[in-house]
């Protein structure tokens, strides 16, 4: 459930923030205590939860996915396939999302845009590494945190 976090840039994903309905069976609840941690200079990027001894974003490579499947007690195809399809959805639905939220409101469109540019990113990083690819050089330095002023 973490690989759902990584996007957005939730570091703080932790136990307590899983929940489970009952309703005629059990069922994961809808997920509550979201935000982007790593838009924020002062809250670490850091993960509450590590993967597969991963702590940050930029630790993970190709040879975290199996580790993380292992540990899990999952097929490592598996988990990989799962943290792709994830990272496409994620990045398959930032653009409408975006829009939808400018327009529905005041919010500002040029940090939209970055936090935008920020999931997009993050959830090239994860596909890519899911896909047993390592990330360039350079795609793997970009920026991925900037401080945001208070006054805005």
């Amino acid at each position: 459930m973490t690989s759902r976090h990584q996007p957005i840039g939730n570091a703080d994903a932790h136990g307590k923030n899983f929940s489970l309905l009952y309703d005629d069976g059990w069922h994961l609840a809808p997920f509550y205590d979201l935000l982007s941690t790593v838009a924020y200079q002062d809250l670490s990027p850091t993960f509450a939860m590590k993967i597969a001894g991963c702590g940050t974003l930029d630790e993970i490579a190709p040879a975290t996915w199996p580790k993380f499947a292992r540990d899990i007690g999952m097929a490592a195809p598996y988990v990989r396939g799962r943290v792709r399809a994830l990272a496409n959805a994620a990045r398959e639905h930032v653009e409408r999302v975006a829009t939808d939220l400018l327009n529905a409101s005041a919010l500002d469109s040029r940090e939209t845009r970055r936090f935008v540019d920020l999931i997009t990113k993050r959830a090239e990083l994860l596909a890519t590494t899911a896909s047993g690819e390592t990330p360039s050089l350079a795609f793997s330095r970009r920026p991925l945190r900037r401080r945001i002023r208070a006054d805005k």
